[in-house]
């Protein structure tokens, strides 16, 4: 089985999640209150990121933050409360998808490969995104909707899908199928999808950052830009 395996934010989604997500939830008139504590947290990991105090910190590390502290707006209200609000974002996150990936996801679909959304970005909005596309795989950050059932409990972390671990928890999810990894594809913009852009013959950079761009350039993976 070959797979054509696609990155969210930044590659399917030419947008980052939270600052979009966090738009949306102000624009649809969600707590301003709870806004502002998000805020708050927020703005004090962009210092963390910015300012060099800690040179291990960086945007790995500043995107699982924040990936935690959005759905901690929701703490101690019922999952619908959540599940309607994902529902209220993705058909305008659809609206926004990058065209030009899209079409990739298409002509993958028409080879006959399988295709895979891998992303740090909460599942159930890759999975009403992969619904649309006809995508057959959504490996994303599951909330444990168990911990905050009775409305009562507080989410403190999560267990985020990015860098590295995309590649783990592929592989995990790959296990019982016979893949084809020579001849899958796989499409990331960022330096922190070379690990999966390196398991796969057919690595392609969409609108690469700096670093991602570079290493294309030697190891002269296929770049695509719009």
């Amino acid at each position: 089985m070959k797979l054509a395996i696609f990155d969210f934010d930044g590659t399917l989604f030419p947008k980052q999640t939270i600052p979009y997500l966090m738009k949306s939830y102000i624009k649809l008139g969600y707590s301003k209150a709870r806004y502002a504590i998000f805020l708050c947290k927020t703005l004090r990991a962009i210092a963390k990121y910015k300012l060099p105090f800690d040179k291990k910190y960086g945007k790995e590390q500043f995107r699982r933050e924040a990936t935690v502290y959005f759905i901690q707006l929701f703490n101690k209200q019922k999952p619908t409360v959540v599940v309607e609000f994902f529902h209220q974002v993705i058909p305008q996150m659809i609206k926004d998808l990058n065209p030009m990936v899209v079409e990739e996801v298409r002509q993958a679909k028409a080879r006959g490969e399988k295709c895979v959304l891998l992303s740090g970005c909460y599942t159930d909005i890759l999975k009403g995104i992969a619904e649309v596309l006809g995508i057959d795989y959504v490996i994303g950050t599951d909330i444990e909707w168990e911990n905050i059932s009775n409305g009562k409990r507080v989410i403190k972390d999560l267990d985020i899908s990015t860098g590295p671990k995309k590649v783990e928890r592929l592989l995990e999810s790959m296990k019982d199928k016979e893949i084809d990894w020579n001849s899958s594809r796989a499409y990331g913009d960022s330096e922190y999808d070379r690990y999966i852009l390196e398991i796969v013959g057919n690595p392609i950079a969409v609108n690469p950052d700096e670093l991602l761009r570079k290493l294309a350039e030697e190891k002269r993976w296929e770049i695509l830009t719009n």
